[in-house]
């Protein structure tokens, strides 16, 4: 979703880590993206990425948490595809409005995807929250 937020929004973005821990080959984090210019946090996201399944440049990448996991992908020409698995509506908690810098809580909307090697293999699970 990231290059589709980055083009609306007319911005590039970068992340903020709010949280992540790692097990084994399981690296999991909870972000912000945030566009460069503007400042504006654009999306809320937790993600469960399978670091075995990468190449190492990639996943050093991935671990410094500077830039979304979609953008790492196509700087480093690694080959995925998306799917959607469903599109949810949520009342945010404290983590969340904090994380979106909501003024007012209400229903926000989002969607659970994973994104897959060309074999189908997950490469991650991510759950992204837009504010409104």
């Amino acid at each position: 979703m990231t290059t589709r937020l980055e083009a609306f929004h007319g911005e590039l973005s970068h992340l903020l880590l709010l949280r992540s821990t790692t097990d084994g080959d399981i690296y999991q984090r909870e972000v912000v993206l945030v566009l460069n210019n503007s400042g504006l946090h654009v999306e809320f996201g937790a993600i469960t990425i399978h670091l075995d399944r990468l190449p190492a440049p990639l996943r050093r990448d991935i671990v410094r948490a500077e830039l979304p996991l979609g953008s790492l992908l196509h700087l480093h020409r690694f080959a995925f595809r998306s799917q959607p698995k469903s599109f949810i509506r949520v009342e945010p908690d404290a983590v969340i409005s904090r994380a979106l810098a909501l003024e007012q809580p209400g229903q926000l909307y989002g969607r659970c995807n994973a994104l897959l090697t060309p074999s189908g293999e997950v490469l991650a699970d991510i759950v992204e929250i837009l504010p409104l």
